[in-house]
């Protein structure tokens, strides 16, 4: 099946405009590889999931043509792991799937497309760390910028809070290293180093960003619910399921975000440097709270599996997996192709997780 036709490329050039359009992007000089790898990997997937795929990437709406970018990443991915694709279960894009053991699963790939977001404004970031250096404290500690300055952005309200936070912590009436400040202009996240200012440096550290995390955990989080609650009311609502969030950038999304959306919040987290130690474990209790994978409504989803393009990337995948260890069949740590957080070991009452490697991180479109 042949995806990108001669009769499409002329209807292409005879459009006016679009060339904000990923199809017409890729019909451009510069995108004759890429359409090359995509004609691959349309020919390698199963026959169903070619003449779906084949169909969206024809689209000018760049959600519809990224959707069927995404989904053959995902069909990759999952062909990578020893997975295999059975078939298209709903007009939706749930696909049925076998896992490499054999037991049957549905997999629900779901693309994500970043909005381009102007930086912040570079005098309002020199008058933010102007006034964060005037704050007087023994303590060093750093802040985190999370939203994008405008330039009418005024610090001193944010140095008089940092100023109260360290008096806090000075006295010995504030409990924990972090604290966050947000309103409508400003969302930042302070944290302590655990050093004390050393003399003729300033108190503070300022670090921009990742400026899309707040926002792309509450877009991500929304859209797996929203997508969840369908599910769950189809035919199929009742079988296991994976979710398979892709996006075409980095989400960008801290791991304590992501954590606490699909965990909760640990009970505790053990980190360890030493040789031969698991570098990161966190207990799970097993009290109902606002989380994913606690929820009763949606423990036969047995994971889900995030993939990105890197920056600079066209047609490969980098990722990772969270396995449900409160699902009747979690995602096993060796399942898929991608670095997997999942169940340890059971510590009394708590379930513990940690990180599984796995030799393979990327991803190409066309897996062969």
């Amino acid at each position: 099946m042949t995806v990108f036709t001669q009769s499409l490329s002329h209807d292409l050039q005879r459009l006016p405009g679009a060339s904000h359009a990923f199809v017409r992007q890729v019909y451009s000089p510069e995108g004759a590889a890429v359409r090359d790898i995509i004609e691959r990997a349309v020919a390698e997937a199963p026959p169903w999931l070619a003449e779906r795929a084949a169909d969206q990437l024809r689209s000018l709406d760049n959600r519809r043509f990224f959707q069927g970018f995404a989904e053959l990443a995902a069909a990759a991915t999952l062909r990578a792991g020893g997975w295999r694709l059975d078939g298209l279960r709903s007009p939706g894009g749930l696909f049925a799937a076998r896992r490499p053991d054999g037991r049957a699963v549905n997999v629900l790939p779901l693309a994500f497309l970043h909005s381009s977001r102007q930086p912040s404004d570079p005098d309002a970031v020199r008058r933010l760390q102007a006034a964060l250096c005037r704050v007087s404290t023994k303590l060093s500690y750093i802040v985190i910028v999370r939203k994008w300055l405008p330039p009418n952005f005024s610090p001193e309200p944010v140095r008089h809070v940092v100023e109260m936070w360290l008096k806090e912590v000075e006295s010995g009436g504030w409990d924990g290293r972090f604290a966050a400040y947000e309103d409508a202009e400003v969302m930042l996240e302070f944290g302590l180093t655990g050093e004390k200012v050393r003399p003729g440096r300033p108190p503070v550290r300022l670090t921009l960003g990742p400026f899309l995390g707040a926002h792309t955990i509450a877009v991500v989080e929304r859209r797996l619910i929203q997508e969840l609650d369908r599910a769950r009311l189809g035919p199929y609502g009742d079988e296991p399921l994976l979710m398979m969030p892709i996006a075409d950038q980095p989400f960008n999304v801290g791991r304590g975000y992501m954590r606490e959306l699909l965990y909760g919040k640990p009970r505790w987290i053990r980190t360890s440097g030493d040789p031969g130690e698991i570098p990161w474990q966190a207990g799970l209790s097993g009290a109902a709270e606002p989380s994913l994978f606690k929820d009763p409504l949606y423990r036969n989803v047995v994971g889900v599996a995030f993939l990105e393009r890197p920056p600079g990337a066209l047609t490969s995948f980098t990722g990772r997996a969270c396995s449900n260890p409160f699902s009747a069949a979690p995602l096993a740590p060796d399942e898929l192709p991608l670095r997997t957080v999942a169940q340890h070991r059971i510590e009394e009452d708590c379930v513990v997780i940690r990180w599984f490697e796995t030799k393979t991180r990327l991803t190409t479109l066309a897996g062969s």
